[in-house]
């Protein structure tokens, strides 16, 4: 048996319309269907820029709750999909018991909630090493729902989706230096992190505020995660004086507390490690890297063709922070040779960022 499964998703409300990108609620043609009797059953709304018209799907785990705490659980990771505009189907449908229910959720749907003793949680890493962990490309958002102690007079249950990730995007420019040009090879993101999430155990509303989900966020590796953010097939990208966007979309990452810079053979912390070569802009002979270049400061020790420039994030985002639910929009100045830095408080004019809710 099936049975129609409407639900209200509100999503970035913590932060209303700042900065743009709200719209008013469309008439919806699709009337939300009434459920069986004594059925659970799910509400619809939408804002931007996620909304119900973009969520195709999501995964629901339900625990009865008892006076002793959480008790049976009468859905475990039920895949719920949209077949209308404003109608959700899910398979076999669920009675309501006669004790309150917790619900858990999230989207898309393939991502998989683990059961942790008092807690739901979901594992996000960035390759496919198994052990249930959520592997996806960074172009996905991860988004999480929870409403505590409903019961069947509650009606169509609201669940307000919250982001769980944050969101980086990189523009590069040059200043103008007379006699030279700047061009790159390749730019990626370093030091993302891999974690675990555990999901609230309270109600999430519109007036959540989607940047406390970091403190839910515990993280097990920064170390050797690249994303690549533009890579030459062939050739390079010259520089201008108007800045280049990489990704305008952006890419999402896992939340973290940004750390310096910091070389002990290996180099660590988050930053944008940038492939470059700075040329005479009259007869493109390559000024830098060169014969006294340093082999820290190479893209490839063996090779003098590409320099590589670190940019540290720390010290140019603010409170040192990748909040979830938030858009860091970079954007990076190259017009010189670069050194590996000791410290993390390089000129800070080489690096600005912009950061709005997304």
């Amino acid at each position: 048996m099936k049975c129609d499964f409407p639900i209200l998703v509100a999503i970035g409300l913590a932060v209303g319309c700042i900065g743009g990108g709200c719209s008013d609620e469309p008439a919806l043609s699709d009337e939300p269907a009434m459920p069986e009797d004594g059925k659970i059953a799910f509400n619809p709304s939408r804002t931007e820029p996620t909304t119900t018209l973009t969520i195709p799907n999501f995964t629901v785990t339900a625990f009865k709750w008892t006076e002793w705490g959480r008790g049976e659980k009468i859905m475990d990771n039920v895949r719920v999909v949209r077949v209308g505009l404003n109608r959700w189907e899910y398979s076999p449908a669920v009675d309501w018991p006669a004790e309150p229910v917790n619900f858990f959720a999230v989207s898309p749907m393939d991502v998989r909630m683990n059961d942790e003793w008092a807690a739901m949680t979901v594992s996000y890493n960035h390759t496919d090493g198994g052990n249930g962990a959520f592997f996806r490309p960074a172009d996905t958002d991860l988004l999480v729902a929870v409403r505590m102690l409903a019961d069947q007079s509650s009606g169509r249950i609201r669940l307000n989706f919250r982001h769980a990730l944050a969101r980086i995007s990189l523009s590069v420019k040059t200043s103008h230096v007379e006699g030279q040009a700047v061009r790159i090879g390749r730019v990626s993101f370093e030091g993302r992190a891999e974690g675990t999430l555990r999901l609230p155990n309270q109600t999430t509303s519109p007036e959540t505020f989607d940047g406390s989900l970091i403190h839910n966020w515990t993280i097990w590796n920064t170390h050797g995660n690249s994303l690549i953010l533009y890579e030459a097939t062939e050739g390079y990208l010259a520089l201008t004086e108007a800045p280049i966007a990489l990704l305008e979309a952006g890419k999402y990452v896992v939340p973290d507390f940004l750390t310096p810079i910091h070389n002990s053979g290996e180099v660590t912390g988050q930053r944008f490690d940038v492939y470059y070569q700075i040329v005479d802009s009259r007869t493109g002979e390559r000024l830098w890297p060169n014969e006294h270049t340093d082999w820290w400061d190479l893209a490839t020790p063996s090779s003098r063709e590409w320099g590589v420039g670190r940019y540290a994030l720390y010290g140019h985002t603010p409170d040192n922070t990748l909040l979830p639910g938030y858009h860091y929009r970079y954007t990076l100045t190259i017009d010189k040779a670069s050194h590996l830095p000791s410290r993390s408080d390089e000129d800070a004019s080489s690096l600005s960022v912009e950061v709005q809710p997304y």
